[in-house]
């Protein structure tokens, strides 16, 4: 049984059964210490410098030529000798769109949230200038938002419903969390906040994807706006 309240999925690890493969996309210290104690792996991969892996992927250079979506299918593809079956991203066409933005203020890690009084801010700017904004807060999470329009909050029941919300937005705003690699991976513009980790190893794409915010010292929601306005500028 899956422990709910865990954000880290070597909890869901027992460390005595046996696994073909294990892919570690993480590389922190705690995660490498507790793949160190499984049993049996008959292939562990990994993708930062460490001995622990018995194949190590070097993605850098994919990524900094390559578009994030390209960049997962080689990796698919490298790991397990084929490419999913999924559908080339739409380019922005705001006609196209349900929602200007999008924003998923959480993340596993309370540490890395960017102040939830920041994201509401930024919403109430955005729907003044009349933007179609969105607080997306999927079902399980049990997590809630005061100072919101209900009509404002899709609540999704799984990762597949998620992801469709997030292919009906232009903009993806979010903490550092997985929310923001799915963003990158759908083509999706995604704005992600970092507070506690370093963005250029755990947000490394190109700007046409994405942009990392780092907040210094409780950054200003209007450094947010900007950077949002003029993704839209850009698109004109």
């Amino acid at each position: 049984m899956l422990n709910k309240n865990s954000s880290n999925i070597t909890n869901y690890l027992n460390i005595y059964n046996s696994y073909n493969i294990i892919l570690d996309l993480c590389g922190q210290d705690d995660t490498i210490n507790i793949l160190k104690k499984v049993k049996s792996i008959d292939s562990l991969i990994g993708c930062f410098n460490n001995n622990i892996y018995d194949l190590k992927i070097d993605f850098s250079e994919i990524v900094s030529k390559s578009s994030v979506f390209f960049y997962y299918l080689h990796l698919q593809k490298k790991i397990f000798g084929h490419t999913p079956d999924v559908l080339y991203p739409s380019n922005h066409i705001l006609t196209k769109k349900a929602y200007d933005v999008l924003i998923y203020p959480f993340s596993g890690n309370k540490q890395k949230d960017w102040h939830i009084d920041n994201f509401i801010l930024v919403y109430k700017y955005l729907k003044q200038n009349k933007l179609r904004v969105k607080f997306l807060i999927p079902i399980p999470c049990q997590r809630d938002i005061e100072k919101v329009s209900s009509i404002d909050i899709l609540r999704t029941e799984d990762w597949n419903d998620l992801t469709n919300e997030i292919l009906r937005s232009n903009i993806l705003l979010t903490n550092d969390s997985s929310i923001s690699h799915i963003g990158a991976f759908l083509g999706v513009f995604t704005i992600s906040v970092f507070i506690k980790f370093n963005p250029n190893l755990w947000f490394p794409y190109p700007n046409s994807i994405g942009i990392s915010v780092i907040d210094k010292k409780n950054t200003k929601f209007e450094y947010v706006i900007q950077k949002i306005e003029q993704y839209f500028v850009n698109l004109k």
